[in-house]
């Protein structure tokens, strides 16, 4: 904000979709079954570059779609304790 004389920028598309995928790729901790290798790769990409390589895919969009829908849904995660 101080760059901009105080006020808030939007990021560009490109920005939201790379921090997306950096967002998502930090809470994810594998894909099962999946492989994938993104264009101009030689091999297939696995670990946190697999997650975010997905992530940042539009022509995958549906996946990050659904991933973000079920981890904005609180009811997907357990409640506390009784004894906390």
């Amino acid at each position: 904000m101080q760059d901009n004389d105080g006020k808030i920028t939007a990021a560009t598309p490109e920005e939201r979709v790379a921090e997306t995928a950096e967002d998502l790729a930090a809470i994810t901790s594998h894909f099962e079954n999946f492989e994938y290798q993104p264009d101009g790769a030689t091999e297939p990409v696995t670990g946190d570059d697999l997650h975010r390589a997905v992530y940042a895919n539009q022509g995958l969009g549906f996946i990050t779609k659904q991933v973000a829908k079920f981890v904005g849904d609180w009811g997907n995660f357990s409640a506390a304790s009784k004894a906390a």
